[in-house]
């Protein structure tokens, strides 16, 4: 087991399909989906993580089983954008600073983020009729067995980095919101999230 030190940000997930696509919005694409989810391909990253989920979720809401999604989940980074670029697949599910550059450049478009409100213009599924909300955190970890004092300095030392101008920049680079937790309050939240998430993919039927 890990060590948790402190959960640095949140980022929400965009659904997006190859500009060539003929799915120019949301309803397009579950559209397709529920004509024959098999058709449609979902490539995101690894298989059970946040990118699986958010596809399971979409399908569950627009009443499709949810083992019924046809995930394709990418080597890296470099594989899934060339994957949805060159119309490898239906559609691509990240985190929205990983796409934001082929976003802009046209190359990629935008259907969907999985937040509270439109990010850079692009609507969320909630307001297109898809009753979805979901965040991804990113935080560090350290290895297991390092004394309390040991944890301790490594909380210090990383809210002292994301008090500096080159992470605030980082942060408003790739639209990330920084949501700062160390120590115990973090291991308390990765505890709760790790339960909430195995619940998530028991009940989408997406956990082997």
């Amino acid at each position: 087991m890990v060590t948790p030190i402190a959960r640095l940000t949140s980022e929400y997930l965009v659904v997006v399909v190859p500009a060539s696509s003929p799915h120019k919005t949301m309803a397009d694409l579950v559209a397709a989906y529920k004509a024959d989810p098999g058709k449609v391909s979902w490539h995101g990253g690894s298989a059970g993580g946040s990118d699986h989920i958010l596809a399971g979720l979409i399908s569950r809401a627009v009443g499709v089983d949810p083992t019924k999604v046809n995930y394709v989940a990418a080597k890296g980074g470099g594989d899934q954008v060339a994957n949805i670029v060159g119309g490898h697949v239906t559609c691509g599910v990240a985190g929205l600073g990983e796409f934001a550059e082929h976003i802009k450049s046209g190359r990629m478009r935008a259907l969907a983020v999985s937040g509270l409100a439109k990010i850079d213009g692009i609507p969320t599924l909630k307001e297109q009729g898809i009753d979805v909300v979901l965040g991804n955190w990113r935080g560090v970890f350290a290895a297991p067995g390092i004394t309390a004092a040991q944890r301790d300095a490594l909380v210090a030392a990383v809210k002292t980095a994301t008090d500096s101008p080159a992470w605030k920049e980082s942060l408003a680079k790739y639209g990330w919101e920084p949501v700062f937790l160390g120590g115990d309050a973090y291991k308390a939240f990765v505890d709760e999230d790790t339960k909430r998430i195995t619940g998530i993919l028991d009940s989408l039927g997406l956990r082997k």
